[in-house]
């Protein structure tokens, strides 16, 4: 590889999948996405502690290049769970963060990051979409945390994994951009991008798919569905597995009514707003500082 990787590593529910069926996809930008899903997380999230090693990690990494990779290309790995999962607590981030300075000590470092009470709402809507049975307030405040990883408030504390990559890896190899700038400018949020990556900006790039939520009451009903035919690691109990399960109600959500799923989500919006309160006043201060940002006038809490 000529160019030093490019590391998107999230966070989740902030245009990703947009961002890797797009500008990362695009060779016309000097981008090249050489690395799937299930590659990056063999390596860098399933890998045993005792067995990781970072020589091997690179070598199994350029050992499945494809055949028509461009080496004069900015070869990008890309991946949410990279950041942690947020079910989770994030409780691997920093590991994998070390893991991936670790192997790619030339690396640049991309994350994106969301206000607090949007992105905990996002993802919720998602736990339950994949298969989640817990009801929004029991998934905020999960039992025994210390029993398994669950839900947590400190992932979403953007200033230390800022913080992290850049003792890793130095502070100019570290990008951190909020959502929010793709939401009101796009050309602005890919502009960023390119340059830290140090290539010419193009007058036009591939736009990404958009991945949209389901509306609030088709999720109620989903969640109850998921504890009886949804068998996975977010409702492991379930007797059953329906295939395409998320296909199906992405159907039945073109039929209820808009009106019904806009005051539950103002119901949960509230929920979260409380739950969230002042803990993120001090992140946002230093995440502001850190990404350079007016996080004030983007909407955040500081």
């Amino acid at each position: 590889m000529r160019q030093p990787p490019l590391i998107h590593v999230g966070y989740h529910k902030t245009g990703t999948t947009w961002l890797q069926t797009g500008l990362f996809a695009d060779r016309a930008a000097g981008f090249n996405r050489p690395w799937d899903t299930k590659a990056i997380r063999n390596v860098f999230v399933l890998t045993d502690p005792f067995d990781f090693h970072p020589l091997r990690a690179r070598k199994a990494l350029e050992t499945i290049l494809p055949a028509d990779f461009e080496p004069e290309l900015v070869p990008v790995l890309s991946d949410e769970r990279l950041s942690g999962s947020p079910h989770a607590g994030g409780f691997d981030a920093a590991t994998i963060a070390s893991r991936l300075a670790e192997v790619f000590p030339e690396a640049r470092v991309l994350l994106i990051f969301r206000e607090q009470a949007d992105v905990i709402h996002s993802i919720y809507k998602q736990y339950v979409r994949d298969g989640g049975v817990a009801r929004l307030s029991a998934y905020l405040r999960p039992r025994n945390p210390a029993e398994i990883p669950q839900f947590r408030f400190g992932h979403f504390e953007y200033h230390r994994p800022i913080q992290r990559y850049r003792e890793l890896l130095g502070k100019d190899r570290v990008l951190a951009l909020p959502f929010e700038t793709l939401v009101r400018s796009e050309g602005e949020f890919v502009a960023e991008i390119v340059a830290f990556c140090g290539l010419p900006l193009v007058r036009a790039h591939r736009r990404g798919e958009r991945y949209p939520s389901l509306g609030s009451t088709t999720l109620a009903i989903k969640r109850w569905i998921n504890a009886l035919l949804v068998r996975n690691s977010l409702s492991p109990a379930a007797p059953f597995y329906v295939k395409d399960h998320q296909r199906r109600f992405e159907d039945l959500d073109r039929y209820v009514p808009r009106y019904l799923s806009r005051r539950r989500e103002a119901r949960e919006r509230s929920m979260i707003v409380e739950a969230v309160g002042d803990r993120y006043l001090e992140s946002n201060r230093q995440t502001g500082r850190l990404a350079g940002r007016d996080l004030a006038a983007l909407g955040y809490r500081v």
